[in-house]
């Protein structure tokens, strides 16, 4: 589809899990952060730890009040309103 066709590959350690589902989680570089959404169309461990590759498109989105919290209740992860990368997700392989 046209959307995998801007998919690319990312690296990094696996932060917080969604802890109501396993539908997100933090991809982390050095200070850099992105969430990685699986829609709901795949669901990750909650306990998923270590090094990831994630296929998927990076684009930046405004948090609401609403979305923020949100995400903080799933894992307590300190989101707050304004900007985040969140990375749309089409697979997520870890490294053993």
């Amino acid at each position: 589809t046209a959307d995998d066709a801007e998919a690319r590959v990312y690296t990094g350690r696996v932060g917080k899990v969604c802890q109501a589902k396993g539908c997100w989680l933090q991809l982390i570089d050095g200070d850099v952060m992105a969430r990685v959404k699986t829609d709901h169309k795949f669901f990750v461990p909650k306990d998923l730890s270590g090094n990831a590759r994630v296929m998927g498109k990076l684009v930046r989105v405004e948090l609401d009040a609403e979305q923020a919290e949100h995400f903080a209740k799933e894992s307590n992860d300190g989101s707050k309103p304004g900007h985040e990368f969140q990375i749309k997700a089409v697979a997520v392989v870890v490294a053993e």
